[in-house]
């Protein structure tokens, strides 16, 4: 599956389609695929999967309900643009994905 497919995915299916690992190897696939185009914004992406993923960490307690629905709704409101548009928007839309999921983190200090 693509990087771009598994990234619609998770915008229409959430962290719940993702089970553990998967979210850190799309991680992976969005850093390789920003190193292989030259695209900035898939590695902005890179890192925000990977903060979330960590978030998930075995050492951490589990994340509330309401947490991975606020994933969900970043994920939700900046990837279907993310993916449908050229690149100077494509990286506005990554850089406020990843304000927006640093908000999530720190209110609930993850």
């Amino acid at each position: 599956m693509s990087i771009q497919a598994e990234l619609q995915r998770l915008s229409d299916g959430g962290l719940a389609a993702f089970p553990p690992g998967r979210l850190e190897d799309l991680a992976a696939g969005c850093k390789d695929w920003s190193e292989a185009v030259g695209d900035l914004s898939y590695s902005i992406v890179a890192d925000v999967l990977r903060r979330v993923d960590d978030s998930f960490d075995p050492g951490n307690e589990a994340l509330d309900t309401s947490t991975v629905l606020a994933f969900d709704g970043v994920f939700r409101d900046y990837l279907p643009g993310f993916l449908q548009t050229g690149p100077e928007e494509r990286l506005r839309l990554a850089q406020a994905m990843r304000t927006e999921a640093h908000r999530v983190l720190e209110e609930r200090r993850l």
